[in-house]
């Protein structure tokens, strides 16, 4: 099977690359020439070529690695096929409902009922909108944490 590039696919591991943006790029003397590195560099970095001309029938067919010795070469080529998902921080959490509207016109209530008599409830106010407010993301991280099942 040939890669998208046309040249057969070899399944020995590459010495130097890097990800960008979910894109793998190796280095070789190949992608030197269509980069138009310097002169004399001789090597440069070309994105690894995935098998996506062959037609559907032979995807459909295949049987996939069989071999231990076969899925390390395929992972060493292509990488894991893992989508790294980064959790968010309780204080980003926190900073996005801490701006909700309902948030702040609660927060300026509050901060009225204190000019006013009200200055005992308004306190105990404050306190449990924080409060809720806080459970809220901790309760999307928790919940976050369960649907991500371990690798």
């Amino acid at each position: 099977m040939a890669g998208s590039g046309g040249a057969p696919l070899t399944m020995a591991p590459y010495a130097a690359t890097f990800t960008f943006q979910h894109a793998t790029f190796f280095a070789s003397e190949a992608g030197a020439a269509a980069s138009n590195a310097k002169k004399g560099a001789g090597v440069g970095w070309q994105r690894v070529a995935y098998p996506t001309d062959s037609p559907l029938s032979a995807y459909l067919n295949s049987g996939g690695y069989w071999a231990p010795d076969q899925v390390e070469a395929a992972a060493a080529r292509w990488g894991s096929n893992a989508v790294e998902i980064p959790m968010p921080l309780f204080w980003d959490l926190m900073a996005e409902h801490a701006v909700a509207p309902m948030f702040v016109f609660q927060m300026v209530c509050v901060g009225l009922w204190c000019l006013d008599e009200y200055w005992y409830y308004s306190i105990f106010t404050l306190v449990m909108l924080v409060f809720f407010e806080a459970t809220v993301p901790v309760t999307n991280r928790n919940y976050r944490n369960e649907a991500m099942p371990p690798f």
